[in-house]
């Protein structure tokens, strides 16, 4: 799992709001054919190893 500070320490120097950063999860989980990005309420992101199949 990685935290919200995490994620934006190493892609944007910390320079990353929350809301910003869950605007391109949601553009990136678009564009993937699997589910493989969980949320994690108020922490982070985790990714799941074993994918789930999107609808």
């Amino acid at each position: 799992m990685l935290t919200y500070e995490e994620i934006a320490n190493k892609l944007y120097d910390n320079d990353l709001k929350v809301d910003a950063l869950r605007t391109l999860i949601k553009r990136l989980r678009s564009k993937l054919r699997v589910n493989i990005i969980e949320t994690i309420p108020k922490e982070g992101y985790k990714l799941i190893v074993s994918p789930k199949p999107t609808h």
